[in-house]
């Protein structure tokens, strides 16, 4: 597991996140909209949950917080290095309009800003 102090993970948790992202895209994209214990997707889309931190309730000084931070932060920037090694630089995408359209129960299929 990653800690704040040394900045380190599990690599077998890592080698699985990087399975997952070669299954799914060897998938074709559903062809409805779903939402099961696996994630969601939809015709253009499909969401997985690779790690996710546990609830803070009683986290009264933030630390857990802190240091779920630092988890997550660990394995994401290893997956973006890895990710980015194998297909080059990311191409930054607003998904603002995205966020909008559905907060308004529509579809936006443009990725052209609002």
């Amino acid at each position: 597991m990653t800690t704040a102090e040394s900045g380190s993970f599990s690599s077998a948790a890592f080698e699985e996140y990087l399975s997952l992202i070669d299954e799914l895209l060897a998938q074709p994209l559903p062809e409805a909209n779903f939402h099961d214990d696996t994630g969601c997707g939809g015709p253009e889309h499909r969401v997985r949950i690779l790690r996710a931190s546990q609830e803070f309730w009683d986290d009264d000084d933030g630390q857990a917080a802190r240091e779920a931070d630092a988890d997550l932060r660990a394995y994401l920037d290893a997956l973006i290095a890895t990710l980015t090694a194998r297909w080059g630089e990311p191409l930054a995408i607003d998904l603002l309009p995205y966020l909008r359209a559905g907060l308004e129960g529509r579809r936006c299929l443009s990725r052209s800003t609002a």
